[in-house]
């Protein structure tokens, strides 16, 4: 019946019945001689990603497990990429359960990936390397973490999966959990004594992507795990990163951990308008004598027109705001008309008579605005 079909259309037809699952065509076809090797994927390949378990056992008795697509996937990778256990069972009794693709992937690191469990637990079992990376430099664990599943990262820690690897880019498992915010995985890499300190090839931590990302749990459970936050990357401290981007919960526990508060925190504060935030810096602390040579924080201020932020300053600790700064600060807000600024200027001491610049004084910025105040007698 099938002897006058030509042997590229009877593979084609096995290669379609594989993909369905019809197994009783398929072996009709190889009975009637289909060439497995002549279509673009192996019907093997095929009824591995579609989960036909009794089709794969058909076709892996009459060819070989090792079989590869054009990125060097094999029968179980396929298979790892469904997720189907009951494949991958029959294709381990034959199959290089570390054999990867073109990208490094083994079936354990595309389990892992894509968060079957279940799979990730047979083929561990069946002596998948725990610890190879990709292409990339990444492990299971890695993936694992990114994903926030507890269970992969549970489990491989217990088969004692290595926790301070690092992919190409320097990044770990602990830091890759952290970018995701995933906090209990990120409590059970510290557990499994995971590095809080390894910094990726920019000098980014675990610590300053929670912090930026505003994952303040994930900053807590660091911050207990001694990360250190006096580091700077690009010359900014957790802190002052905290600080600009508004994160108030961040900066709490940032200062609850000592964090040593220097006038780039305050300068982010005030700059982005966190008035919170710019309030509990002030309330902690003075400023040492470097930060006091740091940019006018009234200047700032004053430019972006936020009086509630201006009175803050005027009124904090001694050393953040100066009667020389005061008058700087004063010849913009004339040269501005912020009349309130000039007024609360003024009773702060500042000189309306100070020269500023290229000899500009207040006066002579805006005269109605000063003449509308009247400094303290």
């Amino acid at each position: 019946m099938y002897s006058a079909m030509p042997d590229a259309m009877v593979a084609l037809k096995a290669l379609k019945a594989s993909h369905a699952g019809h197994l009783e065509v398929v072996q009709l076809l190889l009975d009637a001689g289909a060439d497995l090797l002549a279509t673009p994927s192996h019907p093997l390949l095929v009824a591995s990603c579609a989960g036909h378990r009794e089709v794969v056992q058909c076709l892996l008795a009459r060819g070989d497990s090792e079989l590869r697509d054009t990125g060097h996937n094999t029968a179980l990778c396929h298979a790892a990429q469904g997720g189907h256990v009951e494949v991958a069972r029959v294709l381990l009794v034959r199959a290089n359960v570390d054999a990867a693709n073109l990208f490094g992937q083994t079936p354990l690191l595309i389990a892992a990936a894509r968060g079957f469990f279940t799979l990730m637990c047979l083929l561990l079992r069946n002596g998948a390397d725990k610890d190879v990376t990709d292409a990339n430099g990444w492990n299971a664990l890695m993936f694992s973490s990114a994903r926030g599943d507890l269970r992969g990262v549970r489990y491989l820690l217990e088969v004692c999966a290595q926790v301070n690897t690092v992919n190409l880019k320097g990044r770990t498992a602990l830091y890759l959990a952290a970018e995701a915010g995933h906090l209990e995985a990120m409590r059970c890499l510290l557990l499994a004594r995971a590095d809080p300190a390894v910094a990726d090839k920019h000098g980014c931590s675990a610590l300053f992507l929670a912090v930026e990302r505003g994952h303040s749990s994930a900053v807590g459970s660091l911050l207990e795990a001694r990360a250190p936050h006096h580091i700077t990357l690009h010359g900014r401290s957790p802190l002052s990163t905290a600080s600009q981007c508004g994160h108030l919960e961040v900066v709490k526990l940032l200062l609850q951990a000592q964090a040593s508060i220097d006038s780039a925190s305050l300068s982010m504060a005030v700059r982005n308008e966190h008035e919170e935030i710019v309030r509990l810096l002030l309330a902690s602390g003075t400023p040492s004598y470097e930060d006091m040579l740091r940019p006018n924080l009234l200047v700032t201020a004053v430019s972006l027109g936020n009086t509630q932020i201006l009175q803050m300053l005027l009124e904090g600790p001694t050393g953040w705001a100066c009667p020389h700064d005061a008058s700087k600060a004063l010849c913009l807000a004339a040269g501005q008309g912020h009349v309130v600024a000039a007024e609360m200027l003024l009773r702060f001491r500042a000189d309306v008579n100070q020269r500023q610049g290229l000899g500009s004084f207040a006066i002579g910025s805006r005269w109605k605005v000063i003449c509308k105040v009247r400094p303290p007698q």
